[in-house]
């Protein structure tokens, strides 16, 4: 049976392995051991031209994975690996933001491990874009209660009913500098 095509001619299969960087063993073996490990599960399985094709789900939305289940050689190489996608596609709707408002100003305040860039000052007006970066000196205690805070406004905005226009919320909390 001829498999199923996309508009390029490959296979289904062999196009959304390439989108995520593997090759479809690469994609096959890791999927497997995510089957073992309990990660994820069949979904369904559909028919097409008469074969079955497996759907996958993940069992869970959090998952603890042990560091030596990752393919990254340090767990910062990890977090850069997990984050950048994101911090890239921000950076790309807030270039889109900021073309979109030419008549409205660009603020940015640098002092020492402190950055803030904001567009339109400082007044709270309409939410377009800010960005902070700062270094603090906190306590333990100081540093466990901004980290509670941050969780409860996350649980907040989840318990907002939901708006027509997305934002993107970031919110870095570590021990160590911001300056780069």
């Amino acid at each position: 049976m001829p498999r199923a095509r996309g508009a390029a001619g490959r296979s289904q299969r062999g196009h959304t392995c390439s989108g995520a960087g593997l090759t479809v063993e690469q994609a096959y073996y890791r999927l497997n051991r995510l089957r073992e490990l309990g990660l994820v599960t069949v979904r369904e399985e559909p028919r097409r031209g008469g074969r079955p094709i497996k759907q996958y789900r993940a069992v869970s939305q959090r998952f603890k994975i042990p560091f030596a289940l990752t393919t990254a050689e340090t767990r910062a190489a990890l977090i850069r690996q997990m984050f950048t996608p994101y911090l890239e596609e921000w950076l790309r709707s807030s270039g889109r933001t900021l073309s979109a408002h030419p008549d409205q100003t660009i603020t940015v305040y640098l002092a020492g491990e402190h950055l803030d860039i904001n567009q339109g000052g400082w007044e709270r007006g309409p939410a377009v874009n800010v960005g902070t970066w700062t270094t603090l000196n906190l306590s333990p205690e100081t540093a466990r209660e901004l980290q509670g805070r941050m969780l409860d406004l996350v649980a907040w905005l989840g318990r907002q009913p939901p708006g027509d226009t997305p934002y993107t919320l970031a919110l870095l909390l570590g021990e160590g500098s911001a300056r780069p």
